[in-house]
């Protein structure tokens, strides 16, 4: 809402709680201001106390807006009545001419009085005598009578001129109401700048004192960087030093016939692990009485091709007897059972795969670990034997399946191992690096339980 309006609507307030000398006030004040508020003009008018105060404020409202309906209507109204009023006080006597017909009526007294009271002596001619005072009467009254009049130009004058600096007053006193308003309210916000401004003084002081001490911080964590950096310099040039002559997890060795390896687990700590030499000699044995003999006695019927495959049945090489105490420990440092399987999984991952097919040269998960690696199926044997090692009795199946074609298969090249347990069922690549279960989008294959015998 703009200034002019605010006033108006203030002004109209004063005027319903009958408060018309500062409502008059208020509507002078906005034409002041705006002398092409028309609303405000009305108002003005309208709360003038004469006939011709109204005409006159009518007749200039009139000069800036001719095209006014209601305001010549009113005029025309105004003028009528003010015709009339005079029209009866001209057939009123006035005092001028009760003052003159006075001088008329002592004119013929003084003629009457001038008549000879004794014949026969000698007169002046009393004509000459009433001429000359019925001029002197005469000339007597035109000046009272002027000088009435100019007095009673003058009282009309200074009448409008008291009427002016009445209007001027109340147009003074309606922008005296509203910068005393403004005078409030601009000492209000001064006293709320002034109390900001303190404020924020003192949070500048406060701010300042912190800067100050994080200054001296930071010099002295720039100061410890420094020897840190130097530290970090130094033990960077010794670690690659060490890392000439050192071997890195994973690794297997053998000493005094006793295999020892050694694992990072997925916290990054070492997990060590020795085992008899007695165990790599008898699954390599195992191994080529095995594959000597192999048989393709699992058939896979393909629904999207129409085909059946044969394959070996990798379950014959599964054997959980050499990890048994090893797993039941790393089972028993595990939060929980997925924890557990991927930690499983990250020992695998850190062999060596060398191809993703299915060859007909399953291995025993000794001669793939002691190895350093081997192919899917390899892979996979070692990460069942390990799990059927732990101690929960969890179902494991081998998933033979298209390792390109995970959804719909069109011939299988790969296998993979399900773990099922209560809280969940878990597939698992056994010859990722970097995912315990790359296929998001599900899997079509082929499943075979595992027992913990092999069988």
């Amino acid at each position: 809402m703009s200034m002019s309006s605010h006033l108006l609507e203030r002004g109209i307030s004063f005027w319903e709680n009958g408060q018309k000398e500062q409502a008059r006030s208020v509507f002078n004040a906005i034409i002041y201001n705006n002398r092409q508020n028309d609303t405000a003009w009305i108002w003005y008018i309208y709360s003038l106390d004469t006939n011709r105060e109204k005409i006159a404020a009518l007749e200039t409202f009139l000069s800036m807006f001719p095209d006014h309906a209601a305001g010549k209507k009113a005029l025309e109204t105004l003028r009528a009545e003010q015709f009339k009023q005079t029209n009866l006080s001209n057939h009123a006597p006035s005092t001028v001419s009760k003052k003159t017909e006075g001088v008329r009526e002592a004119s013929s007294v003084l003629i009457q009085t001038a008549e000879p009271s004794q014949p026969g002596k000698s007169q002046s001619p009393p004509w000459l005598l009433l001429m000359l005072g019925a001029c002197l009467l005469l000339f007597g009254s035109m000046i009272f009578i002027s000088r009435y009049t100019t007095l009673q130009k003058n009282y009309q004058t200074v009448q409008s001129n008291h009427e002016l600096l009445l209007q001027n007053y109340s147009q003074l006193s309606g922008k005296y109401q509203v910068l005393q308003g403004d005078y409030q309210t601009l000492n209000s916000d001064w006293q709320i700048l002034q109390s900001d401004f303190q404020t924020t003084k003192y949070n500048l002081q406060t701010l300042q004192d912190a800067y100050g001490a994080l200054q001296a911080e930071h010099q002295s964590l720039q100061d410890s960087y420094t020897v840190l950096f130097d530290d970090y310099n130094n033990t960077s040039n010794s670690y690659s030093e060490f890392r000439e002559i050192a071997i890195a997890p994973p690794y297997i060795y053998t000493r005094e016939r006793e295999v020892h390896l050694v694992f990072r687990k997925l916290d990054g700590s070492l997990l060590r692990w020795t085992i008899s030499s007695e165990w790599l000699e008898y699954h390599l044995r195992r191994g080529d009485e095995l594959r000597s003999d192999l048989t393709y006695r699992l058939e896979l019927y393909n629904k999207f091709t129409g085909e059946t495959y044969h394959a070996v049945d990798d379950r014959d090489f599964v054997d959980s007897t050499p990890f048994t105490y090893l797993m039941a420990d790393l089972y028993r440092n595990s939060p929980d059972d997925y924890t557990f399987i991927k930690e499983v999984w990250n020992i695998v991952a850190q062999l060596t795969a060398y191809t993703s097919e299915i060859q007909e040269t399953p291995r025993f998960p000794m001669e793939t670990l002691l190895s350093g690696g081997g192919d899917c199926e390899d892979h996979a044997i070692l990460f069942a034997s390990m799990i059927l090692a732990s101690p929960p009795a969890w179902t494991v199946e081998f998933t033979y399946m298209d390792g390109d074609n995970p959804t719909q298969p069109q011939t299988m090249n790969h296998v993979i191992v399900h773990v099922v347990t209560p809280s969940g069922t878990y597939p698992v690549e056994a010859t990722s690096k970097y995912s315990i279960n790359p296929y998001r989008q599900g899997i079509f294959g082929w499943s075979f339980p595992i027992s913990r015998t092999g069988q």
